[in-house]
């Protein structure tokens, strides 16, 4: 089992432990918004399709833009005096009890967005539609991995929403949103947020402050111990329980922060060639960490081997959020080039241009064929949604 730390500590403590360290000023906006969708959610629709058979489904779709907004349904459920009550949202930071919250917040406005641009009121539909960029923006954005990963959800939401008035508006109406995403403030990066994952969480359940507890204990009465603290690390494989191991007898409490310091160094400036590297440097670790004593070329020093172990268990769930952030970048860059370029986007501007995981970039359609999108590699798989088809 692999997972952040923040992630585990998530299953090794409950929710409880993060919630009352984290409750933001405007939780009960977010809450809210949650019920919102909620509610919808439990609501049929009255031709139920593969793709929609909830009222939830309906408005996801519509959110995204991946066909118009229904201003019945939009009318129905007061989303202009919704939406005005959810403003105070934008102030506050990520949390780990508010990452469902801010994508329902984010979803709703979209939904004013869209309304307002199928009323012609493009200017008052775009400051809407920036909202939920910046909803991806906010402060603690790069707090811990979870959060990032959250921003970068909310981030590919706002895009998908973007991607849909790329054949729609006119040129001037284009350049404007352009000129207004250039003003927002920069996505969070991914140093901050490596650096952080354990900060993040309660004081008595970091790592930092279980180590010098932890290391004077004999094996098995660090197991009893964390047993007693953490019930769930009885689920967990020998793998993990052997990188913890080896992680505690190889790092000092001096030598943690050095040791993060180090790995998310490593990723920065994050670039393909760093992800590719740290990438092989985690394949490495993970080898040597199944089997030490099988590894003559493995590390040498106490501080490689704890860099080795904590890789082995951190290192994929890092792997993947730089490979998401490297791309949403990309994807950042090709919404504002498709924007100035409007329906004349076409395949020559992805030349030379890959996923990170996926490879080379090229024109095709989404899944449900109602949109046009860039897809990446051989199969073909999902990048990015441009235009509704007609």
């Amino acid at each position: 089992m692999r997972a952040t730390l923040t992630l585990l500590c998530c299953l090794w403590f409950g929710s409880a432990w993060l919630t009352a360290a984290e409750a933001t000023p405007n939780h009960p906006l977010f809450e809210e918004a949650r019920r919102v969708l909620r509610d919808l959610e439990s609501k049929q629709l009255p031709a139920p399709n593969p793709d929609q058979e909830t009222e939830l489904d309906l408005l996801h779709a519509m959110a995204q833009g991946n066909q118009a907004v229904d201003l019945a349904f939009y009318n129905r459920l007061h989303l202009d005096e919704v939406t005005d009550r959810l403003l105070p949202a934008l102030n506050d930071p990520f949390a780990s009890t508010n990452v469902g919250g801010s994508q329902a917040v984010t979803m709703l406005f979209l939904m004013r967005g869209h309304k307002l641009c199928k009323e012609g009121k493009v200017a008052e539909g775009q400051a809407w539609l920036l909202k939920a960029h910046r909803m991806a923006r906010r402060p603690q954005a790069d707090g811990n991995l979870l959060h990032l990963l959250t921003a970068i959800s909310l981030e590919h939401i706002a895009l998908a929403a973007d991607g849909a008035y790329i054949g729609a508006w006119p040129e001037s109406d284009r350049r404007a949103y352009v000129r207004s995403l250039e003003t927002l403030p920069p996505m969070a990066g991914l140093r901050v947020a490596v650096l952080q994952d354990d900060l993040s969480l309660n004081e008595p359940t970091r790592f930092r402050t279980l180590l010098p507890k932890l290391k004077p204990l004999p094996p098995a009465e660090r197991r009893k111990k964390l047993l007693e603290i953490f019930p769930a690390v009885q689920n967990f494989d020998e793998e993990f329980q052997r990188c913890h191991e080896g992680l505690i007898d190889n790092v000092t409490p001096e030598d943690w922060d050095p040791l993060l310091q180090n790995i998310a160094g490593q990723l920065e400036p994050l670039n393909a060639e760093k992800l590719r590297a740290f990438i092989a440097h985690v394949a490495d670790a993970q080898a040597f960490a199944k089997d030490p004593a099988k590894a003559p070329n493995g590390p040498k020093t106490q501080m490689q081997k704890a860099e080795a172990f904590y890789l082995a268990l951190l290192g994929a769930p890092i792997e993947r959020v730089a490979t998401y952030r490297l791309d949403l970048d990309l994807k950042i860059q090709l919404l504002k080039v498709a924007l100035q370029r409007g329906a004349a986007f076409d395949a020559s501007d992805l030349v030379g241009l890959a996923a990170v995981s996926d490879g080379p970039l090229k024109l095709g359609v989404t899944e449900e064929g109602k949109r046009r999108a860039i897809v990446a590699g051989k199969y073909g798989r999902y990048f990015m949604s441009l235009e509704r088809t007609r």
